[in-house]
């Protein structure tokens, strides 16, 4: 028992690395997981050693966050996710310690819950707000040469006015077919403006037609206007990016926007009908 109890920090770490494996990486299944055993094993702990908290800070704490903060230094998983998971490791034990005084019960449960909301709420803000912090450097940038074409393989061509939101999608993306729904929504919002332009555009995969991915669309049943491009490779390079969904707002052959659009409803900014509302409002000035 004392070796168990004098290695408790490796249990904190083991518990991570476990948890990843059994569910794949998917720290939305995860997380949870991690703050339960955490808490546990925490209590266990000073109920069975009665140390300070600050000695079940510095041990138990304070080995897994220092291999989260290498992994923020030195590989390139998501610096958002492990400050949540370095959130987790800290609350928790302070939440354990609370908990085996019974009178700060309370107390200890809002500090269990606090690296959840970190986690569930925190963390897709913070992504976005990062991701979509990198459009401001397109603002402006020139699409002139930007060509997409309709189901008969005709060129769209939109007015001097037109307002285009674009939804850059592949027919392997999962996400971007449960964004479908809500690009359709968005389009809805808009609907009493006749010169914002909704396009979901088919980034065709290697030996892929236009023919196979309009099947697919029409079978989704959505309102939304087709389109495609002749070159995925193209699209990204002029765009900047590289992961799907991806949307953009084009006006005068200028892009406006280019990041995600996050329809979660956690969100709390970068919302994207938040978004356009900001480039129309922005656009009303500039008359």
């Amino acid at each position: 028992m004392k070796r168990v109890l004098q290695f408790s920090y490796f249990w904190f770490i083991a518990i991570y690395v476990l948890s990843a494996a059994v569910f794949y990486g998917n720290h939305t299944l995860i997380f949870p997981v991690v703050v339960v055993f955490f808490t546990s094993l925490a209590v266990f702990w000073f109920r069975k050693t009665n140390n300070s908290l600050g000695s079940g800070v510095l041990k138990l704490s304070g080995p897994v966050t220092a291999l989260f903060l290498a992994l923020i230094l030195f590989s390139d998983s998501s610096s958002e996710i492990l400050i949540a998971y370095i959130t987790a490791a800290i609350t928790t034990v302070a939440s354990a310690k609370l908990m085996c005084r019974k009178k700060f019960l309370g107390f200890a449960v809002l500090l269990t819950v606090l690296p959840l909301i970190i986690f569930y709420i925190g963390v897709p803000n913070m992504r976005l707000i990062s991701s979509n912090a990198k459009s401001s450097n397109l603002q402006g940038v020139s699409v002139k040469n930007f060509e997409m074409f309709n189901s008969g393989g005709n060129k769209i061509q939109w007015g001097a006015d037109d307002l285009i939101i674009l939804d850059f999608w592949h027919t392997r993306c999962s996400a971007c077919y449960t964004n479908f729904p809500h690009f359709e929504d968005l389009k809805e919002t808009f609907e009493q403006k006749p010169n914002l332009k909704f396009y979901s555009v088919n980034a065709p995969l290697p030996r892929e037609v236009p023919d196979s991915s309009l099947a697919l669309f029409r079978d989704l049943g959505y309102d939304i206007t087709p389109a495609f491009v002749e070159s995925r490779e193209g699209l990204e390079k002029l765009f900047q990016f590289n992961s799907y969904p991806h949307y953009a707002v084009v006006h005068k052959n200028k892009i406006l926007f280019s990041g995600k659009f996050d329809f979660s409803p956690v969100i709390l900014t970068n919302r994207p009908e938040q978004i356009i509302r900001n480039i129309l409002f922005e656009l009303e000035q500039e008359k």
